[in-house]
């Protein structure tokens, strides 16, 4: 897999190139890659959204796109990297059929430019096992967009571990977002409902079509 150089490791030469592939490459999506060996080690500068902290020291403020460096590791996980970006692991590919082709594209597109790796936990579902979210509390509604393959629940995959921390959903979603608006597909994030009891909470995993108003 990827693993980010750390700030001791990134030379003055390594910086100047990152700059280069910034002025030269910056308006292209997030995700992509170029690549140039150092030492004798192939790194990885990748595009990717950074963020400054407005009125802080680094400029430019809030989003705006960024280089990133990377270097291989050899404790490759199972949504793992190849060609410079994550991928979808078997279990993953599975869990995408019978999905809405417009989230099949979203998730295709986002594994490609996110900065975080990312596995699909629930696509399509049956009646069976949507009585059984509810009766679990999982979820609050037969009614539900997974029924019809409009819906894909989807969790951070962090050192080695799925995580369920609304920090790591917070720094996934933009890359969601981000995806769909590239492959024009409609997408509306579970993470943005409204608390009310019985009713509704946040669902930072979960990701749909719109219902059709």
């Amino acid at each position: 897999m990827l693993d980010y150089l750390h700030n001791d490791e990134v030379t003055a030469e390594i910086a100047a190139y990152a700059r280069e592939v910034l002025t030269a490459h910056g308006k292209e999506p997030w995700g992509t890659c170029y690549y140039r060996d150092f030492d004798g080690k192939t790194l990885v500068f990748r595009l990717e959204m950074h963020y400054h902290q407005p009125g802080g020291p680094a400029k430019p403020w809030g989003k705006h796109t960024g280089v990133s460096v990377l270097h291989l590791v050899d404790d490759a996980a199972p949504e793992t990297v190849k060609s410079g970006g994550f991928y979808f692991g078997k279990l993953s590919k599975s869990r995408l059929i019978g999905v809405d082709s417009r989230l099949v594209a979203t998730f295709n597109r986002a594994i490609q430019i996110t900065t975080i790796d990312f596995t699909i936990v629930d696509g399509l579902r049956s009646k069976e096992k949507q009585a059984a979210a509810v009766r679990s509390g999982a979820s609050f509604t037969m009614n539900s967009r997974h029924l019809t393959g409009h819906a894909v629940d989807v969790a951070p995959w962090v050192s080695g571990a799925i995580s369920w921390k609304w920090e790591h959903f917070h720094i996934l979603a933009p890359f969601i977002f981000e995806a769909a608006k590239q492959v024009k597909s409609p997408v509306e994030w579970g993470g943005n409902w409204p608390a009310v009891k019985g009713r509704s909470r946040p669902d930072g995993a979960h990701w749909q079509i719109p219902w059709p108003t």
